[in-house]
């Protein structure tokens, strides 16, 4: 399992391992965490693809909005080592 340099690239050496460690021991809260995020994503995906949201004035920026949205959710996974 590999870990994003995100996650210990503001930490000294002598923390990086312990750390690195400690985000391994929590994989079935992570995994957890991801399941939650891919279910969000799936949620964002349904609304913008209902016929429903057509039919609003401000669809562009509903769209943009939840296309945002979910940038924001994958980059959350990316990080989930």
């Amino acid at each position: 399992m590999s870990v994003s340099l995100r996650w210990t690239k503001h930490l000294k050496d002598g923390q990086k391992k312990e750390f690195e460690t400690r985000l391994v021991n929590a994989v079935d809260i992570f995994s957890v965490l991801k399941n939650i995020l891919e279910e969000d994503i799936r949620s964002i995906d349904k609304s913008m693809l209902s016929k429903d949201t057509y039919d609003l004035h401000s669809w562009p920026f509903f769209q943009a909005d939840q296309l945002g949205s979910k940038r924001t959710l994958i980059k959350l996974m990316d990080l989930i080592p």
